[in-house]
């Protein structure tokens, strides 16, 4: 039954990923739960399964997942300092100082999104060997 499990929910998380860095950030968070989901259900099985392989597709997730967390944190930070601009107006210029930083980070996180996919969609599925 594991497998049909892992597969079913690595299907979703491939199905949601493609053309990741072209995603809204709707979409990427949707996909970070569904990651999620697949290493949470990956690590309760994982005692059936040989610890190398194991953890050698967890470091894939683990790693897209931290991605896609910096990426949600730079969308969120945003929305919350944008609100924060329109009721302070007199921190206007730190506000604009962290905007420019977030934005920076945003684009990094969205660079290495792809990089990060590619690893995850190539890694061996270890329920299948």
């Amino acid at each position: 039954m594991a497998p049909t499990v892992l597969d079913k929910l690595q299907r979703r998380v491939m199905r949601r990923g493609r053309r990741i860095s072209h995603l809204s950030p709707k979409k990427r968070h949707a996909l970070r739960k569904s990651l999620k989901k697949l290493r949470y259900v990956a690590s309760y099985l994982e005692a059936l399964y040989p610890a190398r392989a194991v953890r050698a597709y967890m470091k894939h997730c683990k790693e897209l997942l931290q991605q896609l967390g910096k990426n949600n944190d730079t969308v969120v930070a945003s929305t919350l300092v944008l609100d924060l601009r329109e009721t302070h107006p007199d921190l206007a210029p730190i506000i604009s100082a962290f905007i420019s930083w977030n934005e920076r980070q945003h684009r990094q996180a969205l660079r290495s999104l792809s990089p990060a996919w590619k690893r995850l969609r190539r890694a061996p599925l270890f329920w299948h060997q």
